[in-house]
């Protein structure tokens, strides 16, 4: 039997076919080679792309702690409760991956600020031009006769992306400032990854 693939793009001897639909249930490599005529499976694995599959597992949990995660699922609008666990699981990995000082990290740093106060927008200028290489992007929005909102996009090293923003948000004339880090490269996996028989479990 043929490896289980999910049928989207496969070759044809007359050229690429779309199979339209694609398949929801699973197909077999060889029925699908059979299917749209291909002579070559190699080029076939090209156009046909494996599903990760989708591991179950189960968490003991109930009492006060249960109804707050339900609560904070309805709050965020997670359809059932996989999806918020996987949400969770998500952010607790980007935190981990942005702790990492050397990690490639974007910035979005929210500054607050008097435009009269002690030049505080050339200050923040020059600061910014003191270091190309980490700003991306600036926006800047007059929110009424005084006050100034910039937004500035920051990459970088994590840590390096946090001193910087830190320097802009100690400036002197800054009333606020936040910064949100995120990512710039990929999660990536941790583990291993391998098929499991029916009664395989961890």
């Amino acid at each position: 039997m043929g490896r289980v693939f999910e049928a989207r793009h496969c070759p044809t001897r007359g050229g690429p076919r779309r199979l339209d639909p694609p398949y929801k249930t699973p197909i077999r490599l060889l029925d699908v080679a059979f299917l749209v005529g291909a002579s070559n499976i190699d080029v076939l694995l090209c156009y046909c792309l494996m599903k990760d599959p989708l591991v179950r597992f189960s968490v003991a949990i109930g009492g006060e702690l249960l109804q707050k995660f339900d609560r904070y699922r309805e709050e965020h609008r997670y359809p059932n409760r996989s999806e918020a666990v996987r949400g969770l699981m998500r952010a607790a990995l980007i935190q981990d991956v942005i702790a990492d000082d050397a990690s490639e990290a974007m910035g979005v740093l929210t500054l607050i600020y008097d435009h009269h106060a002690s030049r505080v927008g050339d200050r923040l200028t020059e600061i910014q031009h003191l270091h190309l290489n980490r700003v991306v992007t600036t926006t800047h929005v007059h929110l009424d006769a005084r006050r100034c909102l910039e937004v500035i996009l920051l990459r970088g090293p994590a840590r390096l992306v946090r001193e910087l923003a830190d320097s802009l948000i100690g400036t002197k004339g800054v009333e606020t400032g936040r910064l949100v880090l995120a990512p710039a490269e990929p999660i990536p996996e941790r583990g291993h990854s391998h098929e499991h028989g029916p009664d395989h479990s961890h």
